[in-house]
């Protein structure tokens, strides 16, 4: 009847559907829209992997900033700070055939350090943590938390035997690293020859020659420290370990990983920076859109991009600028394995 409402469904003519066309033209907006989303999507994931390392910097150079009010301004990082008492303890055979003890500093026994670069034992303390006296928990807890670049995913086998006592253990890659030229004294303060001309264990015997004449591993000797870095994305890993498989894949045993020597060094040979000249260490170092965040000794923190260590007549650009891995006066004709010009540090 005219009028009623009756409660059958709706019946869409015969023949109603998608046409092939139709099914084609949605499928491609679809992917047109995926293909926009998508890298937009790992575009802002990379920003903020890269926005919380760059906290994590700013925290770990507020603590270094405490570490050198509490130590008389001494860095730490340096074998001849933080890292004098890596070995406490234990003996080293020396050339001329005697032992000696490594010597132990008596304000750095709330760790002993990791490595005779430790940055980090101490800076766990400045930010409220008490570092556990197991060597091996120790380094464990320097790779994480703050000290763990989001980024730096990469997992490594730590292969020293001497301080983790085995091999084939597994631990996440320092992320951090200081450049060892800030460590080190002018040779000229070397100490504790002993008859024969060499020197003991616990001497100061970690020096170069080239370091500027009265640069000692203080912040108040860092110059211009608007322009040096303390830490800086890294990823030392070992080159030629005992199993060739693992290439890339070691923990470097020259360090553990906390100190590079910087990413101006174009390496003749040998490369002096494992994190920034040899595959696969430096794609996982440059990992904030193919640069580096850095920590100043001011305390502020910067993206460089990777830069051009021939550019401006060899003193660099972006990450690749001499000027922030070594003091000012380093003169780089004695730095050893180079291909770059020698310069002097501004």
């Amino acid at each position: 009847m005219p009028g009623t409402i009756t409660n059958q469904p709706h019946r869409p003519p015969a023949g109603y559907g998608f046409t092939l066309i139709e099914l084609l033209v949605v499928i491609g907006i679809i992917s047109l829209l995926l293909s926009i989303l998508v890298p937009s999507l790992g575009a802002a994931r990379r920003k903020v992997r890269s926005a919380a390392c760059a906290s994590n910097l700013r925290q770990l150079a507020t603590a270094m900033h405490g570490y050198t009010t509490d130590y008389f301004d001494w860095l730490p990082g340096s074998p001849h700070t933080s890292g004098n008492g890596a070995y406490f303890g234990s003996e080293r055979e020396l050339e001329d055939g005697s032992e000696e003890k490594y010597q132990w500093l008596p304000n750095n026994d709330a760790w002993p350090a990791v490595h005779a670069y430790d940055w980090a034992s101490p800076l766990l303390l400045q930010l409220g943590m008490r570092p556990p006296k197991d060597i091996i928990e120790r380094y464990e807890l320097g790779r994480g938390g703050v000290f763990c670049c989001p980024a730096n995913i990469g997992r490594m086998i730590r292969t020293n035997v001497n301080r983790f006592g085995g091999l084939d253990k597994q631990t996440q890659a320092c992320s951090y690293a200081t450049s060892k030229w800030f460590t080190y004294l002018k040779t000229r303060f070397k100490t504790m020859a002993n008859a024969n001309g060499k020197h003991h264990i616990g001497g100061t015997y970690w020096v170069r020659n080239q370091m500027p004449t009265d640069y000692i591993p203080t912040l108040a000797r860092v110059r211009k420290p608007d322009r040096k870095i303390f830490l800086a994305d890294a990823h030392r890993s070992n080159r030629s370990p005992s199993n060739p498989d693992n290439a890339g894949k070691e923990v470097d045993n020259g360090d553990l990983g906390y100190t590079t020597h910087g990413a101006w060094a174009l390496a003749k040979r040998d490369t002096p920076s494992l994190s920034y000249r040899w595959d696969p260490a430096r794609k996982w170092a440059f990992r904030h859109d193919k640069g580096v965040n850095a920590a100043f000794f001011d305390g502020h923190v910067e993206h460089l991009p990777e830069g051009d260590s021939s550019a401006r007549d060899g003193y660099g650009t972006g990450a690749r600028t001499a000027e922030f891995w070594y003091p000012t006066g380093l003169d780089t004709a004695e730095l050893s394995g180079l291909a770059n010009e020698p310069i002097v540090v501004p």
